[in-house]
């Protein structure tokens, strides 16, 4: 037992030695392969923070962006908190406040004294209607409220909606942050196939020029009796070394556009949830997979079938 123990060690030291060795001899091909596969994970990094940021601008304009409904001045109050009742029964409703004439007209008075006191020295009518502030969890369902109260039979009550500014640019604000949301999550998704295609591909023909280049050696390995995995293994190893070597360059280069807040910075990644170190093992452990199954598809295409029949 100890002696096949030994004998696994012992292949396993040496086709670590060889892959590393196939890196150094092939040179300019292992620099390239390393820096392209790097660059694809670094650009990676760059829409994942630009996704979270969006991401986390939603979120915060979700808080801070609310509907305004305004109602007709003759509007009964009970009528009003009725209907107010009935939106924060509606699905992804987070806050809904009624806010009545005189209350209005006290917030204003707050903000613009002279202005209200102008108004309470002639003895001049409020001109502010009552509202409903709603605030909901997504941006999103603010047209769909819209559309409801429309179609509802609180209609009668609501000022012409369609004139509301405030619902219009709640609307187009809440759009445009969607928007730019789905756009990078598009991205990153494209990204991600080009980054499994490419690599695939990359180690694909890397392994090729390795073994074509190296074929001599295979077939005198083969007649003095090696085994086919202490052939293989080097290659599967040189693909994993590769994996690894982009990573920690992606990283670097992420680490660099991140230092000193550009881009949020380093807690950018911390507020999605997600560390920056639990991306980037992520990140390692994906590259890993890749490029040892394209080491193992191209192993298995180019030895079988062209060195070992």
């Amino acid at each position: 037992m100890k002696i096949k123990e030994n004998n696994f060690f012992v292949m396993l030291k040496r086709t670590l030695a060889l892959s590393f060795a196939n890196i150094k001899r092939n040179g300019v091909l292992s620099i390239g392969i390393t820096i392209v596969m790097a660059i694809l994970i670094f650009i990676f990094n760059v829409l994942l923070v630009v996704n979270f940021i969006a991401s986390s601008t939603i979120k915060d304009m979700s808080s801070k962006v609310d509907l305004v409904i305004y109602l007709k001045e003759d509007t009964d109050r009970y009528d009003a908190e009725k209907m107010a009742l009935d939106i924060r029964n509606m699905p992804g409703i987070k806050e809904v406040k009624f806010i009545s004439r005189e209350e209005a007209f006290s917030s204003f008075k707050k903000g613009h004294p002279d202005t209200a006191g102008f108004f309470e020295k002639y003895n001049m009518q409020n001109p502010l209607p009552p509202s409903i502030h709603i605030i909901a969890t997504d941006p999103t369902q603010y047209s769909y409220i819209e559309n409801t109260l429309k179609q509802s039979k609180y209609k009668n009550l609501l000022e012409n909606i369609d004139d509301q500014t405030d619902a219009s640019i709640t609307q187009k604000v809440s759009a445009k942050l969607t928007e730019m949301s789905s756009f990078t999550k598009n991205i990153i998704l494209w990204v991600i196939m080009l980054f499994i295609i490419g690599s695939a591909l990359i180690i694909n023909n890397a392994i090729h020029i390795t073994i074509y280049s190296r074929r001599a050696e295979i077939n005198i390995m083969r007649l003095v009796g090696a085994k086919p995995m202490f052939i293989r293994l080097p290659f599967i190893f040189e693909a994993a070394w590769y994996a690894i070597l982009a990573s920690i360059i992606g990283f670097i280069l992420t680490s660099f556009m991140l230092w000193g807040k550009f881009l949020g910075g380093f807690g950018i990644f911390t507020e999605s949830g997600l560390g920056i170190g639990t991306v980037f093992l992520i990140e390692l452990f994906t590259a890993i997979t890749i490029c040892v199954l394209g080491s193992i598809w191209s192993v298995h295409r180019n030895i079988k079938k062209h060195f070992l029949k």
